[in-house]
């Protein structure tokens, strides 16, 4: 419920796109938007409003995301808001059991 009920995802490939997408972006949704490389998320309550409102000031600008996701939040998400970083991946090793 903190995290929001949708999230919105928009990837930018080179050239400084995501960062100034990022830059255009961070007034008006301020902690709800973060940036991970290329890609920027969005999560919130109001998620087609929210879209509607990026989308208008990105046009505004002239820059059109490369990707655009709109999903329900994962627990990827969750543990993100959560914890401040994103769950390590499996380092691909097995543990024997010694028994």
């Amino acid at each position: 419920a903190q995290l929001g009920k949708t999230v919105i995802e928009m990837e930018f490939r080179g050239d400084g796109r995501a960062e100034q997408a990022m830059g255009l972006l961070t007034g008006s949704l301020g902690n709800r938007l973060e940036r991970a490389d290329h890609t920027l998320r969005i999560t919130s309550d109001s998620g087609a409003r929210v879209l509607i409102d990026a989308l208008r000031s990105l046009d505004g600008v002239g820059l059109e995301p490369d990707g655009l996701t709109v999903r329900e939040p994962s627990i990827d998400d969750v543990f993100l808001a959560l914890t401040g970083h994103r769950a390590e991946e499996p380092s691909g090793e097995t543990i024997a059991n010694e028994g």
